[in-house]
C-alpha cells in the first residue's frame, strides 16, 4: 500500500498467502510478497487457484525435495518469482541437506 500524508509517500509491503489442504491431508501454501497493486493481487489469486486445481500440484508432490514433512503432514510451498513470472516450489531438500551439513560440522567441532 502507498500512503500519502503531508506530501510524503510511504510504501508498505503486502503479503498474500493462499493455503489449501486436500483429501489426503497434503497442504499447499502459495505466497507472494512485495509492493502489490490490486490488479496483481487478483491475478495472483486466480493463478494460485489454477495451480491447486491442475496436475502441476501433483508433480510437485512427486518430487521429495519439494515436500516438507517435518510437521507430520506433506506440504509444499510455492513462491512467485517476479522476474520469471513463474510459481516456484521451495526446495526443502536443499534446506535439509544444508541443516545436515551444519549439524555434522557442529558435531565435529564442538564437544558434546
Amino acid at each position: 500500500m502507498k500512503k500519502m500524508q503531508s506530501g510524503k509517500t510511504e510504501s508498505k509491503q503486502k503479503k498474500i498467502s493462499v493455503r489449501y489442504e486436500d483429501a489426503q491431508q497434503r497442504r499447499v501454501t502459495i505466497n507472494i510478497e512485495g509492493d502489490l497493486d490490486n490488479d496483481l493481487i487478483e491475478e495472483i489469486i486466480e493463478e494460485s487457484l489454477e495451480v491447486i486445481k491442475t496436475d502441476k500440484k501433483e508433480d510437485f508432490f512427486q518430487q521429495p525435495d519439494f515436500v516438507d514433512n517435518s510437521q507430520g503432514t506433506d506440504a509444499i510451498e510455492l513462491k512467485y518469482n517476479r522476474e520469471t513470472k513463474v510459481w516456484e516450489p521451495e526446495n526443502f531438500g536443499a534446506i535439509r541437506r544444508k541443516m545436515d551439513d551444519y549439524q555434522k560440522w557442529a558435531e565435529e567441532n564442538f564437544d558434546s
